[in-house]
Parts: structure tokens; sequence; C-alpha cells
């Protein structure tokens, strides 16, 4: 019985090891002839490829360095996010092998040693990297060989030069601002539009033609808005905006326009300096009405008739006759119509 036992215990640890390095051998050691579905391979023979050291290439699809020789290495650029080295083991391979992706180690001491048979498999994979351009380097530590049998990639990637010094990606220009609008007022227009994430200023274009073409009239406005002061009131004017960054201009956004407009309310006519003052109202039939007012009814005419002027209150407005009151009444008041007014005339004078 214990006969039994103790060799069915062996070949049970046996077959633990056996599955636990056969599952370690899932990236290193897998028989890969051919690229798998999304990836492409390089073959060693592609001019992108930089061997250091003394390498000797047996065919199209096998490179390897010179037998006891030491400073080989395989330099080579890709844009991917993923990548494998494709070699084959042989006794006299290269067990310590260093790989870096842009500059960083991703793998040291990498053993290539084997089977002695020249079949293609995976020596190392990485994966999940950002999809852009990286520089490889495949570094022999020691002086056996180092094989390439190709580098395998995404299939939407692309091969380039080792170039450790990678240019960054271009910044594109930044998009048409959006959201124009224009606002009137009184010898000015406003503008706002909603702000680009990626522009650095505007400029601001102005016509007073239709679809242009325009005039620059401001450049590198940091804000989103931009009020244009040198305009005419009663003149329609037409604007877009462009964003710019440093990789450019945008396209000029829609068009907007605006026609600034005089304010509707009049500048009001200065106060009365004295502590009264004589009123005389001529009306459009010539009559003069002449009245002895202190400085605050004369204020309040003032007001009334400006107010009136911008088509606001009432149309008529009461003036106390005061000391010009005749017969037996307490107060006389004398109503001056709006529209019945010709001009009228103050003379302030004071009683201090």
């Amino acid at each position: 019985m214990k006969k039994i036992v103790i060799p069915t215990l062996l070949s049970l640890l046996l077959l633990f090891c056996f599955a636990s390095n056969t599952s370690a051998a899932t990236i290193k050691g897998t028989l890969l002839s051919n690229p798998e579905k999304g990836w492409q391979r390089i073959k060693p023979n592609n001019e992108n490829f930089t061997y250091t050291g003394q390498y000797q290439h047996l065919d199209q699809n096998y490179y390897q360095s010179k037998w006891q020789t030491s400073g080989s290495a395989i330099k080579f650029n890709f844009i991917g996010s993923k990548m494998r080295y494709i070699m084959n083991t042989w006794w006299s391979n290269s067990a310590n092998i260093t790989i870096k992706i842009d500059g960083k180690p991703v793998v040291t001491n990498l053993d290539t040693r084997g089977k002695d048979e020249g079949l293609a498999k995976i020596g190392f994979e990485v994966l999940n990297l950002e999809f852009k351009e990286h520089y490889v380097e495949i570094i022999n530590n020691r002086s056996e060989y180092l094989i390439n049998r190709g580098i395998d990639f995404d299939d939407t990637g692309e091969i380039k030069p080792y170039n450790p010094v990678i240019t960054p990606p271009v910044k594109p220009v930044p998009s048409v601002p959006l959201d124009l609008k224009a606002t009137s007022e009184n010898l000015k227009i406003i503008l706002n539009w909603t702000a680009d994430s990626g522009a650095i200023s505007y400029n601001v274009k102005r016509s007073t033609t239709k679809s242009g073409p325009y005039t620059t009239i401001a450049t590198s406005v940091t804000e989103s808005t931009y009020s244009d002061i040198n305009v005419v009131n009663g003149t329609t004017y037409y604007y877009v905006v462009s964003a710019l960054n440093s990789a450019g201009e945008s396209n000029n956004s829609y068009e907007v326009s605006a026609t600034p407009v005089p304010s509707s309310d009049p500048t009001p006519s200065p106060g009365p300096s004295g502590d009264r003052a004589i009123l005389v109202v001529t009306m459009d039939t010539g009559l003069d009405k002449e009245f002895d007012l202190s400085k605050k009814e004369l204020e309040s005419f003032i007001q009334w008739y400006d107010a009136k002027d911008a088509g606001r209150g009432p149309s008529f407005f009461a003036i106390d006759k005061h000391n010009n009151n005749k017969g037996p009444f307490s107060n006389r008041k004398d109503y001056v119509i709006f529209n019945k007014i010709l001009t009228f005339e103050v003379s302030e004078y004071s009683t201090k």
C-alpha cells in the first residue's frame, strides 16, 4: 500500500510543478510562429531596428549577436499599446537580458536559454501601455547570443527608428468659439462667447458689411468678452471671433450683428444754483407765463420736463402761484401742458 501512495504523491507533486511552470511560460516560451489577431510582426531585417555590438543575420527572420561578444542590444521605437519580443530558445542564448521601455526597465535578468530549437517563441510581453510612441531597448548583459526573431505590436501601430527623445504630439488648434452674442448700448457694442479650453487668446474681427470682409479690431483677448467702443450710433456692425493657441488659429465663429443706439435717458439739465428763480414759460400760442419759484419747485419742474421729454410721467405740471393769488382763494395753481410748451427760460437769483 505504501509503495502505491508514495509514488502517487510524488507524481502529483511533479504534476503541480509542471503545471506551475507551464502557467509561468504562457508568456516566456509560448510558441508563436505568426502574430495573433490584433497584432502585427516586424521582421528582424526591418530598417528601423538599430543593432549595437557585433551582429550577424541568418535570414530575414533571424538575427543574432556574435558569439562571446559584449555590448549587443536591439533598439527601436514603436507606436502602440502592447509589445512582444519574439525569440527562440537555445542552450547558448543569453541568460541576462534587460528590456527598457521609455527608459524604464520593465524586465531584468530575462533568461532566453532552453531547448535547442529554432521555433519562434514569446520571450517577453507587455500590455496596457498608453497608445503612443515608445522607445525600446533590449540589452544583452552577457556575451552569449541575443536573438531577434521579430517584434509584435498592435496591428494599428507603427515601427519607427530608435529615438529616445520623442517629440510630443502636436497640440491641435482650438475649436471655433461658440455662442457668440452681441449687445447694443450707447456708443458701444458688447460681445460675449463661450470660452474654449484649448484657447490661449482670441481675435475679434468686424465688418460693416454682412459676411465680411472682416478687419481684426482686437488681438490677444484673454477673456471671453470684448467691448467695442469705436462705433457710431445707428451703424450696423458685423462680428466674428477666432480662437488661438500655440498650434495656430481656429476658423471664424458664426457672424452676429448689432447697432448701437443712443441712451433713452437724455443728459439731465443742470440744476439751479441760486435759492430762487424766475421761470418764464413760452407757450405755443406765444403767451409767456412767469413764475417766481423756490429752488426746490424749480428742480421739480425741470425733473418733470426731462422725464416727460423721455416719454415718462404725466402730461401736465402744477405750479403754485403763491402770492399771486387774488380773491378769496386759499390756493391757486397754474397747470402747464407739456405739448403746449414752446420753450422756457430760467433766471436764477439769491435772496441771501
